[in-house]
């Protein structure tokens, strides 16, 4: 919840003065849905590609609801820290940019 606060904030903020963000943001969406394991488990990849798509930092996430969805298992909590860390450094950056910029935000809006 707090990445896609975070994400949310600073892309809005960017669409104000950049336009496009918006149509680039959906386009990099689909990409990121099928590089995210939602649809399938993370052990049906070759491990190489295994390593590549962990570093996805909503395949933990995923990974955790389809180990409570569908094995009844508890998440890894620890896994989730990156997660947190990454949301919260968006927050700290889309909350200072806001500040940053917010008459000029006004004036273009």
């Amino acid at each position: 919840m707090i990445f896609a606060a975070g994400l949310g904030m600073l892309l809005g903020i960017l669409n104000v003065f950049f336009r496009d963000v918006g149509q680039m943001f959906g386009i990099c969406l689909q990409f990121w849905f099928w590089l995210t394991p939602i649809v399938y488990p993370l052990s049906i990849l070759p491990s190489g590609i295994q390593h590549v798509i962990s570093l996805n930092p909503m395949t933990a996430l995923m990974t955790s609801y389809q180990n409570v969805f569908l094995y009844n298992q508890w998440p890894q909590w620890s896994s989730l820290t990156p997660l947190l860390i990454i949301g919260l450094l968006l927050c700290t950056m889309a909350l200072r940019l806001f500040r940053q910029r917010v008459g000029e935000m006004v004036d273009e809006l």
